[in-house]
């Protein structure tokens, strides 16, 4: 059970970070 929280945090943070990383992106595109 453990093992299914640490992956789906994981993803949830990898998703955010990415989130966060092309929303940098489109500020410097604009």
């Amino acid at each position: 059970m453990f093992q299914i929280i640490a992956v789906f945090s994981l993803v949830l943070i990898v998703f955010v970070y990415t989130n966060f990383v092309q929303t940098e992106k489109e500020d410097e595109w604009l």
